[in-house]
């Protein structure tokens, strides 16, 4: 899946180029209340267009991004940001066709970020139509400046073939440069295609070694994958309590295959203290989000009426909940309102 881009380490720096027509600067009123704090601002040492975007306090980075570019009408970082509060629709209306026009005018004067969230809005046909070929070509303009998002995204449409030819190499290679450039997603493509055996033959050591280095990084198909590798000692020495740790934190935060796997766990006592009472309500999450389990529904259903009935409690409890503890045990976050698919109020 190819992610969006994040334009944290790009907007704050760019390289003046020459001017060229650019979408008119509105004028810009800020309700007071919506004004950047002075004192805040007398905080920040470096750009504040990005320093007020970073805190949230979007139209005082509307109003210092267009400032910027009455100053200099080829700051292409200010452009940048400018395209993201457009297509978010950050402190004012989305308008991806705007957003689109300002992307485009950064990526004109070798913006790579821009670049990037271009390509992005070309693959999703907003704001613009559709074009894999086209987005593919802004992915390399941008990969040749070293840009880590842009690698990744390169070897997404290497692997799958959308707009350029397919090509395992590439994409191999394309993977291991964003993900030695820090990409969380790369070093977990990486991983996988190391694992898996593709191009090169299959190395579990230097995908586990990938693996951990994209679960430090809280992804989550990483953090699960790792968690795999570790309970069996594939490429990495066995540590079943660490597994159980990753399982729960990626469980935690929604993911039906870690609820599945510890619940597992919970059942059978491994890495992690057993608890008939988690291991369903692990599974019946897991169940409502459509990951079934034979084994583990006649588990439950070898439990007494007692445990079944506090384990359904349980999950109703984390049901909705947008975020769980690591450990599963103390809920945390905001209920989101939604209804509950996991049980009858009845049952048992």
């Amino acid at each position: 899946m190819i992610r969006p881009v994040l334009l944290a380490v790009a907007l704050a720096s760019a390289t003046p180029v020459l001017a060229v027509e650019q979408p008119a600067l509105p004028e810009v009123q800020l309700p007071m209340a919506l004004q950047r704090d002075k004192r805040e601002a007398d905080k920040i040492t470096g750009d504040t267009a990005f320093a007020a975007y970073q805190t949230g306090h979007y139209y005082a980075a509307l109003d210092a991004a267009l400032t910027r570019l009455r100053r200099e009408p080829d700051d292409t970082a200010a452009m940048t940001l400018l395209g993201e509060l457009y297509g978010q629709g950050l402190g004012i209306p989305v308008n991806p066709e705007k957003a689109v026009e300002w992307y485009s005018l950064a990526a004109s004067k070798g913006d790579a970020a821009a670049a990037v969230a271009l390509a992005l809005m070309k693959i999703d046909g907003r704001g613009t139509p559709k074009d894999m070929a086209g987005a593919a070509k802004l992915f390399e303009d941008a990969a040749i400046k070293d840009d880590p998002t842009a690698e990744y995204n390169l070897g997404m449409l290497r692997l799958s073939g959308d707009g350029v030819e397919r090509d395992e190499r590439q994409a191999f290679d394309h993977f291991e440069r964003a993900a030695e450039a820090g990409n969380a997603d790369a070093q977990y493509a990486f991983a996988i295609m190391l694992k898996e055996g593709r191009v090169q033959p299959a190395d579990p050591a230097g995908a586990a070694e990938w693996l951990e280095k994209a679960a430090a990084q809280d992804n989550t198909d990483a953090t699960i994958e790792y968690a795999i590798a570790l309970f069996n000692g594939t490429g990495v020495a066995r540590d079943e309590v660490e597994a159980a740790r990753l399982f729960a934190r990626a469980a935690g935060k929604g993911n039906p295959i870690a609820q599945n796997r510890l619940a597992r766990l919970y059942a059978t006592g491994r890495g992690i203290k057993a608890d008939p009472v988690r291991a369903i309500a692990w599974h019946l999450l897991a169940r409502s989000e459509g990951r079934a389990d034979a084994w583990l529904d006649d588990f439950l259903q070898g439990q007494s009426a007692e445990t079944q009935k506090s384990a359904y409690a349980l999950a109703r409890r984390w049901q909705g909940m947008e975020l769980l503890a690591l450990d599963g045990s103390r809920p945390s976050g905001q209920t989101s309102g939604q209804t509950n698919s996991i049980a009858p109020e009845a049952t048992p």
